[in-house]
């Protein structure tokens, strides 16, 4: 029997991006009829419970995935625990989770340095006009296209 693998995309808020990130992952994943693995998202800084921004939620609808029903959580220690894989958006995230758990270290990357895409980091969009929403949502799109085989082949490998 397989065991589920866990990836968990961290932003700041858990309004904007990773809750994208984690809605881009779930529609590639079911386009590819990819299963075995969980998604989800979370904040270092984020309110439990609110939804995913506006802007968010639009350019998830424009590039064919939902946010409907998105509540942002908060990063905590169980969530570090049990996930496989924990993708920041910024260094900023990446180092204050392996500062705050530094167990978690080696499975904590910046998507950007786990897909190998050579970005800085994923832009935070708050705030700001559509454009920017979109700006985010292009890379965010990008990048799961790098990572979403590397993960497949990840999760095809837990057995147990």
């Amino acid at each position: 029997m397989k065991k589920r693998y866990y990836v968990l995309f961290v932003c700041s808020g858990n309004t904007c991006r990773s809750p994208l990130a984690e809605a881009l992952m779930k529609r590639d994943m079911r386009k590819r009829g990819m299963d075995g693995i969980s998604v989800s998202s979370a904040g270092v800084s984020a309110a439990k419970g609110l939804p995913a921004a506006e802007n968010s939620r639009v350019v998830a609808s424009e590039l064919g995935a939902s946010l409907a029903g998105f509540k942002s959580s908060p990063l905590t220690p169980r969530r570090i625990a049990v996930a496989d894989l924990i993708l920041a958006m910024e260094s900023k995230h990446r180092d204050r989770i392996r500062d705050r758990w530094p167990g978690a270290g080696d499975k904590v990357y910046t998507i950007s340095e786990f897909s190998g895409s050579g970005r800085v980091g994923i832009p935070d969009p708050v705030a700001g006009p559509l454009r920017a929403y979109r700006e985010c949502g292009s890379a965010l799109e990008d990048e799961v296209n790098r990572i979403i085989p590397k993960i497949g082949k990840l999760a095809a490998g837990r057995k147990k």
